[in-house]
């Protein structure tokens, strides 16, 4: 592989609001992309907080691998409570 490309999405919310109108801006979902050198995505980390799931499951990894011709050859997916 010659070299990777990342690329960090996100997607903000309000945690807490005052009543003077302040607000604290919380994280709630980020996904961070990973391409190999052919422009395929290799994985994909995406980290959701945690009012948006059950169970606990806030970190979910999507991993893939290619063969010479950049053809999928098997993906794998991971859970993870953070």
């Amino acid at each position: 592989m010659i070299g990777s490309v990342y690329v960090k999405v996100g997607l903000f919310g309000i945690e807490s609001c005052s009543r003077n109108g302040g607000a604290t801006p919380v994280s709630l979902l980020e996904r961070d992309y990973e391409y190999n050198s052919l422009g395929a995505i290799s994985s994909i980390q995406r980290n959701m907080h945690s009012s948006l799931v059950q169970g606990g499951e806030t970190q979910h990894t999507f991993s893939f691998t290619y063969d010479a011709f950049n053809r999928l050859l098997f993906g794998i997916f991971r859970t993870m409570n953070t």
